[in-house]
């Protein structure tokens, strides 16, 4: 059971939104769902998703990760994201990003 988040990268998942979104993921967590939040950046703003990609890989933008279980028997990794969309530059610059 390794807890250390993924940061992965791909396009928004909402047709009418442009953006990048980037995922945190714990692919060897051995949990039923390995995805768990994401954030949406702008399609521009290639600077900040790798400030942001480094954060979560680091380990500072996703903490207190643990193994939970849905009402449905599934289970994922439940945490805290310390970076907020809209707030984002301003956090990744709080976090020493």
């Amino acid at each position: 059971m390794d807890l250390r988040p993924m940061a992965t990268i791909g396009a928004s998942e909402i047709p009418e939104v442009e953006g990048i979104l980037v995922r945190v993921t714990f692919p060897n967590a051995g949990v039923d769902r390995p995805e768990s939040i994401g954030v949406l950046v702008g399609i521009k703003q290639h600077k900040l998703v790798k400030r942001l990609v480094k954060a979560i890989n680091d380990g500072v933008a996703f903490t207190d990760a643990k193994i939970q279980t849905s009402i449905s028997g599934k289970t994922y990794v439940a945490g805290n994201l310390q970076v907020v969309g809209r707030r984002l530059n301003a956090d990744l610059k709080r976090l020493g990003y």
